[in-house]
C-alpha cells in the first residue's frame, strides 16, 4: 500500500479516487507544529536544535497519518507546490523521521545475479532494527548496518536478538569517531557521524567487515590488526575493493 499525505481533506478525497485502491490519501489539515512561545524551545548548546511542538488539533490526524506509515511500502508528500506546502511537508517528513517510520532511503534492485545499491550518504535516514530468526534482519548483517547508521541522519537503536553478546565491535568502531552506546541487548547509535581514521582491532568475522566500512568512509588512514578473521569471511577483499577504487593493501 501507498500513502499520499497532501494538506486539505478536500483534495485527500479527490485524489483517492484517481488513484485508486493501492493508495491511500490522507489530509494533514494544514501545519502540523509549531515553535512553542516559551523557554527551551531553541537550545542553544545543541546548535540552536528548534523543539517543535505538535498542536492538539493536529494530534487526531498526525496519528491516522503514523497508523497508515507503519503498513505503507511507500510514502508520497504531495503538498502544495509553494512555501506553506514545502514547509508543511518538511515538518511531517520529520516527525515521521523521528518516529521511525521512514526507512533507510536506500534503493535496492534485485537482479538475476546482482544487487544494485542507489543512495546518496546525505539522504540516508536513522532506521531502527532487531536482528531476529529468517525471514527477520539477519544478525550477520548487525556489525555493518551499525556502520551505516552511524553516517544515517538521526539516532537509532538495533536489538540483538539470536546472539547477544556479539557487540564487540561498538569499542573498535567508537575508536573511529562513531558514538554507539550498549544498553543490554540494545545498542543506541548517534548518527551523522564524522570518522576520523585509527588503529582497531578484528575481533570476528562480520565485525572485521564493518570496521572495513569505517575505514573507507573515515578521514585519514586506519590500520586494522588481526586480520585473519577477514580472511575467514571474505577472500582477498582488498583485491576487490580495489578494484571499485578503495585504497587499501594488506601489511604483513
Amino acid at each position: 500500500m501507498n500513502l499520499v499525505i497532501v494538506e486539505s481533506p478536500a483534495k485527500a478525497k479527490t485524489i483517492n479516487k484517481y488513484l485508486g485502491d493501492n493508495y491511500t490519501v490522507l489530509a494533514s489539515y494544514g501545519h502540523i507544529r509549531d515553535l512553542p512561545s516559551k523557554n527551551g524551545s531553541v537550545d542553544p548548546d545543541q546548535n540552536f536544535k528548534m523543539e517543535w511542538e505538535v498542536d492538539s488539533f493536529s494530534k487526531k490526524y498526525l496519528k491516522e497519518i503514523t497508523d497508515a506509515a507503519k503498513d505503507s511500502s511507500k510514502i508520497i508528500l504531495a503538498t502544495d507546490p509553494d512555501r506553506e506546502g514545502e514547509a508543511i511537508a518538511w515538518h511531517v517528513k520529520e516527525y515521521l523521521n523521528e518516529k521511525k517510520l521512514l526507512k533507510a532511503n536506500i534503493q535496492l534492485e534485485v537482479k538475476d545475479s546482482s544487487i544494485v545499491v542507489r543512495s546518496k550518504t546525505d539522504d540516508i535516514l536513522s532506521t531502527n532494527i532487531e536482528t531476529n530468526e529468517y525471514p527477520g534482519f539477519p544478525t550477520d548483517l548487525q556489525a555493518q548496518w551499525m556502520m551505516l547508521m552511524c553516517l544515517a541522519k538521526g539516532n537509532s537503536t538495533i536489538k540483538e536478538n539470536i546472539y547477544y553478546d556479539r557487540f564487540t565491535h561498538i569499542m573498535e568502531l567508537n575508536r573511529l569517531g562513531c558514538n554507539i552506546k550498549l544498553e543490554d541487548s540494545v545498542a543506541i547509535v548517534e548518527g551523522d557521524r564524522k570518522l576520523i581514521g585509527a588503529d582497531v582491532m578484528s575481533t570476528d568475522i562480520r565485525a572485521s567487515a564493518a570496521l572495513i566500512i569505517a575505514a573507507l568512509c573515515a578521514e585519514g588512514t586506519t590500520k586494522i590488526s588481526r586480520v585473519y578473521h577477514i580472511d575467514r569471511g571474505y577472500d582477498k577483499i582488498e583485491k576487490k575493493l580495489t578494484n571499485i577504487g578503495a585504497e587499501i593493501f594488506r601489511k604483513k
